[in-house]
């Protein structure tokens, strides 16, 4: 797609299913996954699919199902909660792939080892926005 008002340039991904784009999540996951809920999901063929990335040092199991259960009452319908990898880590797996081939990441729907990923889809995975305090 085309650039876009938030300062999305052009060619680059938009968001993963109906989360918001990395950039735009400036209020914190609440007010993100507020935000997501309030679209029409029943216009969605197969659901509205989300994807939320949380620090790995941050989330907890109480903490993650609290944000599930809000979600799904608020009408969300596919919630992906990632615990995420700091971006440093992934960074040096970008410059030595041999020491991190154990590393797997979440892309959109499916795990994978971040170092056979294409470099624009492990850049993407890098900037990604982790929720935390």
């Amino acid at each position: 797609m085309g650039a876009t008002a938030d300062g999305n340039y052009a060619h680059t991904p938009a968001s993963h299913g109906t989360t918001p784009a990395s950039g735009s999540m400036t209020q914190g996951v609440t007010a993100a996954i507020l935000s997501n809920c309030k679209m029409p999901m029943h216009r969605f063929t197969g659901g509205g699919s989300s994807m939320w990335d949380f620090d790995e040092n941050w989330i907890n199991e109480k903490l993650m199902g609290s944000f599930l259960k809000s979600f799904l009452s608020l009408g969300g319908q596919m919630f992906q909660g990632n615990s995420s990898i700091d971006p440093e880590t992934l960074k040096k797996a970008q410059e030595n792939p041999g020491d991190y081939l154990h590393l797997i990441v979440r892309v959109g729907g499916f795990s994978a080892h971040f170092v056979d990923l294409d470099r624009s889809v492990q850049d993407d995975i890098i900037n990604r926005c982790r929720h935390s305090v």
